[in-house]
C-alpha cells in the first residue's frame, strides 16, 4: 500500500468514529482524532484535496472537543491547501467566536459568505456575533437575510429549515424589543 492509500485508509478509519450528532460519544470523537493524527503525520506525499480534509475534518473533532485554538490551526492548514471551500472559513469563524475573537470570526464569515452568498447559517452565525459586538442593525440585517435564503429552501429539507426561520424570527423580534425599548 502507498502513501495515499494508507493515508486515504487512516481517514475513513476516522471517519467511521466521527458524528455530527452531539449526543455521540467522546471516545469515539477521540479514536478519530487518533486515525487523523496518524494520517495528517504522512501527509507530505498525499494529494492536496485528502490533505485539506483530513485538517477540516480534525478541526470539526477539536472544535466538537473544545479545543479551540488547535481547531483554529487546523482550519488555517485546511485554508493553505484549499482557500475556496466555504466551510473552512466558516467553522473557523465559530472557532474564532466561540474564543471571543469576535471581529475576527465576522471577517472569516464574511469572506465565507463572499464564497457561498447562499448558505443561511452564515448570515445566522455572522447576525449572533454582530450582536454579541453590541451592532444590532447588522445583526438585523444579516438574520433578514438568512430568512430570505431558508425561503428559498430546497422542498426535502423544508422542516429544518422551518424551525431555523422560526427561530431567528423570534431571535430577531427579541433583538428589536432590546433595541429599541430599553
Amino acid at each position: 500500500m502507498d502513501q495515499q492509500q494508507t493515508f486515504n485508509a487512516l481517514l475513513d478509519k476516522s471517519k467511521e468514529y466521527f458524528s455530527e450528532d452531539y449526543k455521540f460519544p467522546r471516545k469515539k470523537l477521540l479514536t478519530s482524532l487518533i486515525y487523523l493524527d496518524e494520517a495528517l503525520s504522512m501527509n507530505f506525499k498525499c494529494n492536496k484535496s485528502s490533505i485539506s480534509e483530513a485538517y477540516f475534518l480534525r478541526g470539526k473533532l477539536r472544535l466538537r472537543l473544545h479545543n479551540l485554538e488547535k481547531s483554529i490551526e487546523d482550519f488555517n492548514m485546511a485554508i493553505k491547501t484549499d482557500e475556496n471551500n466555504f466551510l473552512f472559513f466558516k467553522y473557523r469563524g465559530m472557532a474564532k467566536s466561540f474564543l471571543n475573537k469576535l471581529k475576527e470570526a465576522i471577517e472569516d464569515y464574511d469572506y465565507a459568505i463572499k464564497l457561498n452568498p447562499n448558505d443561511p447559517e452564515l448570515f445566522i452565525f455572522k447576525g449572533h456575533t454582530e450582536n454579541d459586538l453590541g451592532n444590532f442593525s447588522t445583526a438585523i440585517n444579516n438574520f433578514d437575510n438568512a430568512i430570505k435564503k431558508l425561503k428559498t429552501a430546497r422542498e426535502d429539507s423544508i422542516i429544518p429549515e422551518i424551525l431555523k426561520l422560526f427561530s431567528i424570527t423570534n431571535y430577531k423580534r427579541n433583538l428589536i424589543n432590546n433595541t429599541y425599548f430599553n
